[in-house]
């Protein structure tokens, strides 16, 4: 028998149970899809966080090497040029468009770079256009700025400051002193075109500057330039391009521009060479004609007191050369010889036999040195032709000819931009030296009233500056043998640049002030031939018994110190005081001839030439990594083998001498001295000047 159990099961209960457990599974879905979806934000976000922090990793690398590989650094919104070291530091900050309000803008100027990055373009409406590039030197060793603007509106003046620093700066400055390291304050406005007795700028006006931390700046100086050098702001030199008076006319509508290249190295020495090859070119620059670097000049006017001489006077001086057994280049006609300033002939009636003059100074071995000027008395002989020819600057009207008061009266002034001009000056001034057998001319036209005002050229656009290299160039091209006592732009012209020693009062001693320093400095601008030429004060007075005329001891101290100069000229005849000051000349002509002219005339001096050095060099180019000599501006060097330390004040027997690194023979003492180091209370006597051959070593 089977049995069969009966189940029963509530249909109540079963619902109610079925009902919980499918809530209770609803539930669970309702939380794991929470859960999905909650994970899948999660997810999402993190993702997205993944990826933007990708991107930004990604853009900030970009954005980093594209900063990292800017060439030019320059904010265009603080307008602040930066040229930085290799290794990032700051080397100089430069302050640009000074005169553009502060509030505007330029348009298409980025901080970054994206395109070229060797060039950046700027430009604000109204204004101006600024335009830097960059380069480098071909063995990538310096890195420079070419900085450009170009005014669209005759009231905008381009106007740039640059941080000096704690730095030395040495170059161009109107300081009488403290020109080398630049030091103080000064104010140049080229416009003005009247240097008076204003430090280098009065030789040569060139803007040019190199920094002890091997920083460069050079200004297009064919632009109207004004410099100012700490008095804009403390610790700031200005660049300002404008036309103003009184060369320009005040309403002039030129457009004004500034153009100027700011470059950095590893070494001063290095960036000055680099620099000087780019902008001239000092491989076409040839050797000055030996006899008129290795013999002195002698002036009339020294001897004859006076700037009326006559050919009495010029004999005289000749004679005197061979009754005191000198040598002697020439002898300087540099006072009055025409009987009207600009008739470019000799006065019959105070030269009334040149060529016997002529013969009597051949025969005391000289030649003869001619002042001209391209001034014309408007008494002259000359002023009726060259009126009738416009080849005169006219005045601020432009139609006649202009009129400035020099020493010899009222006089026009050559239009050296007018072609014919040119041609008929040359052939004038070459039949002078033809007829009259001229060796060398001098030319001069003064530092102030050389040109009328608001001069008007037969070339527009001529500027002070490029009538002084013309002028230049002029004289040039009628005599090779040329001395010149103011120029610029002209580097590559193989003539000698007069430079005058001023006496001041130091104390109770009276020294020479601003020789050294001021020729150095015009080597560093590119000119090497550098003539001392005597005594300012003297030359501008032409007065035996005038205040600070030299000492004999102070003189003789001139004379040892010229000897280690390219070439001298006597402004005050050494025998004038007796025969020991001229027994002492004779052994400076010794010293220069047995020592420095076989340093000029060498093969290494003529490399040195094109590279860009100067025969005479600041102390600081033996070593440009030694800070003590960038300091030293009353110690030079020759070439790079002779060390000179001239004594500069009168009754002075001592000095403290700076050797710098090297082993230097002492000339003086015939003993080594192993720089660096100083020599303390170095004792020379008035018949002594110390001096210190480096001896190279031989491995």
């Amino acid at each position: 028998m089977v049995m069969v159990t009966q189940l029963h099961v509530h249909p109540h209960h079963f619902g109610i149970k079925s009902f919980f457990m499918f809530q209770i599974n609803w539930k669970d879905k309702e939380t794991y899809k929470k859960y999905v979806i909650h994970i899948f934000v999660i997810f999402i976000f993190i993702l997205s966080l993944v990826f933007v922090s990708l991107a930004w990793y990604y853009h900030h690398i970009t954005e980093h090497a594209i900063a990292s590989s800017q060439q030019i650094f320059f904010d265009p919104r603080l307008r602040v040029l930066t040229l930085s070291d290799p290794n990032g530091h700051d080397i100089i900050k430069a302050q640009l468009g000074q005169e553009i309000p502060s509030w505007q803008l330029p348009l298409h100027c980025p901080l970054i770079e994206t395109g070229d990055q060797s060039k950046k373009e700027c430009l604000w409406k109204r204004h101006a256009v600024l335009r830097v590039n960059h380069f480098y030197s071909p063995d990538k060793d310096i890195q420079c700025y070419n900085v450009s603007w170009e005014s669209l509106n005759p009231k905008y003046v381009p106007y740039d400051c640059f941080d000096i620093g704690d730095v030395q700066w040495f170059g161009s400055s109107n300081l009488t002193y403290g020109s080398m390291p630049i030091s103080g304050k000064f104010d140049y406005n080229s416009n003005e075109y009247s240097a008076g007795n204003e430090g280098v700028l009065q030789s040569a006006v060139e803007f040019y500057w190199i920094t002890s931390n091997a920083v460069g700046l050079f200004v297009n100086n064919e632009i109207p330039t004004h410099v100012r050098w700490n008095t804009t702001r403390e610790g700031q030199m200005c660049l300002i391009a404008n036309f103003t008076v009184p060369f320009y006319d005040q309403d002039d509508k030129r457009l004004p521009r500034l153009n100027y290249t700011l470059c950095n190295g590893h070494d001063t020495l290095k960036t000055h060479t680099f620099m000087r090859n780019l902008h001239s070119d000092p491989e076409k620059l040839r050797m000055i004609d030996t006899k008129s670097l290795q013999d002195p000049h002698w002036s009339t006017v020294a001897e004859k007191k006076s700037r009326q001489i006559t050919q009495a006077d010029v004999e005289n001086v000749a004679r005197s050369v061979v009754k005191y057994g000198l040598n002697c280049s020439t002898i300087q006609i540099d006072g009055v010889w025409q009987s009207k300033l600009g008739n470019l002939e000799f006065d019959v009636s105070t030269f009334p036999n040149v060529t016997r003059m002529m013969e009597i100074v051949e025969s005391s071995n000289c030649s003869i040195s001619l002042e001209i000027n391209p001034f014309f008395h408007f008494l002259s002989e000359n002023y009726d032709h060259g009126v009738k020819n416009n080849f005169f600057v006219r005045d601020s009207g432009a139609y006649v000819p202009g009129l400035v008061h020099w020493q010899h009266g009222i006089a026009s002034v050559l239009d050296v931009s007018n072609e014919k001009a040119h041609e008929w000056f040359v052939n004038s001034i070459k039949s002078i030296n033809s007829n009259y057998k001229i060796d060398i001319l001098r030319f001069t036209y003064g530092n102030s009233n050389w040109l009328p005002h608001r001069p008007h050229f037969n070339v527009i656009n001529e500027t002070p500056n490029a009538v002084r290299r013309l002028f230049t160039n002029l004289v040039y091209s009628t005599n090779p043998k040329l001395v010149i006592d103011n120029t610029a732009q002209t580097q590559n012209v193989a003539s000698l640049l007069s430079v005058k020693a001023s006496i001041i009062t130091m104390g109770t001693k009276t020294c020479i002030s601003d020789l050294i320093p001021k020729s150095l400095t015009l080597g560093i601008l590119g000119y090497p031939f550098i003539m001392s030429d005597g005594f300012r004060s003297y030359h501008d007075k032409i007065n035996l018994n005038a205040p600070n005329l030299p000492s004999k001891d102070l003189f003789i101290r001139w004379m040892q110190l010229s000897a280690f100069f390219p070439a001298t000229s006597y402004s005050l005849s050494p025998w004038s005081f007796d025969d020991e000051t001229v027994k002492v000349s004779k052994n400076a002509s010794v010293l220069h001839e047995t020592l420095i002219m076989p340093i000029i005339k060498s093969r290494k001096m003529m490399q040195d030439l094109h590279r860009g050095l100067s025969i005479m060099r600041p102390l600081w180019m033996a070593n440009a990594g030694d800070s003590t000599a960038k300091s030293i501006s009353d110690q030079f060097l020759i070439g790079d083998t002779l060390l000179v330390a001239p004594i500069v004040c009168e009754s002075t027997v001592k000095r403290d001498i700076y050797i710098p690194a090297g082993i230097w023979n002492d000339q003086l003492r015939s003993t080594l001295v192993v720089g660096p180091k100083w020599l303390h209370d170095y004792h020379a006597s008035l018949f002594e000047i110390p001096h210190f051959v480096f001896m190279r070593v031989y491995n």
